[in-house]
């Protein structure tokens, strides 16, 4: 087996612990709390706070019809993979593919059996913009997940731009020192 194609094998069996995590913490969350309520884990810092999310990331694309929605998760994991496919035979990129892709199926399956994500995790912080006040959005590990998957992807994608970016020429007569 090519090793690209063996370590997206490995991906996919990395991202089970993921989904399998995710999808234990949220049905817990959903058993022992009621929608909305938000008890405090750390002071000022963290809540634990249970909504409903018919929407996507920062509560967008909530307007869309289901199976529209779940094309554009596919399309949206679809290019993920395309991207992370060159990092596919080193170990980073096999992490980075097995974050994202346990997460998309965390909250993905969320989705199909629930028609809505469960959110939990909150921090309390708040932005007054004029008379608007934002909070920080409610999320949960499968987000955490992709966005840590998603931040490997792209210090990969940096390092080989540096890498293959050319050495900067020495002016002529000049000391490289």
């Amino acid at each position: 087996m090519r090793p690209h194609a063996r370590g997206l094998l490995w991906a996919l069996l990395w991202a089970l612990p993921v989904l399998t995590a995710d999808q234990a913490i949220k049905g817990l969350v959903a058993r022992t709390l009621s929608a909305g309520e938000s008890p405090v884990l750390v002071p000022g810092v963290l809540r634990l706070t249970y909504t409903e999310n018919p929407a996507a990331a920062f509560g967008l694309f909530g307007h869309l019809p289901p199976a529209l929605f779940i094309s554009l998760i596919f399309v949206v994991v679809g290019v993920f993979v395309l991207l992370v496919w060159p990092f596919m035979s080193i170990r980073a990129g096999v992490m980075s593919a097995a974050l994202v892709l346990g997460g998309a199926a965390g909250n993905l399956v969320d989705r199909l059996t629930r028609h809505f994500v469960i959110d939990y995790l909150q921090f309390p912080f708040k932005l007054t913009l004029g008379d608007r006040t934002l909070m920080w959005p409610v999320f949960n590990l499968a987000d955490v997940c992709v966005v840590v998957g998603i931040g490997l992807l792209v210090l990969l994608i940096f390092r080989v731009e540096r890498q293959s970016a050319p050495a900067p020429a020495n002016p002529p007569g000049g000391d490289p020192s």
